[in-house]
């Protein structure tokens, strides 16, 4: 399996779930498109996804919204104590 495969297909999915669900953003985005491309029918360069910047807005919200490796762990060397509760050192805490 190559790496980012699952994470890549998750993102996909969710932005373009999100974007059925909002025909308005959607709009915004092929309006976005067509002012980049016209009638072209040409490939995409490097320089057209730097003019994306609604469209790359739109991925980043979905990304934020739905992240596709939604737990970040790390571990705590010291002792930590918040209201009532302690946590000894060395323990891994996980957020979602």
């Amino acid at each position: 399996m190559f790496e980012g495969h699952d994470t890549t297909a998750a993102a996909s999915s969710f932005f373009l779930s999100v974007m059925g669900c909002h025909p308005d953003i959607q709009e915004k985005v092929i309006q976005e498109l067509d002012e980049i491309f016209g009638d072209s029918d040409r490939p995409a360069t490097f320089q057209d996804t730097l003019e994306m910047k609604y469209l790359e807005r739109c991925l980043m919200e979905t990304l934020r919204m739905y992240p596709p490796v939604p737990v970040i762990a790390r571990t705590i060397n010291t002792d930590l104590k918040l209201g009532e509760f302690s946590k000894p050192d060395f323990i891994r805490l996980e957020n979602s």
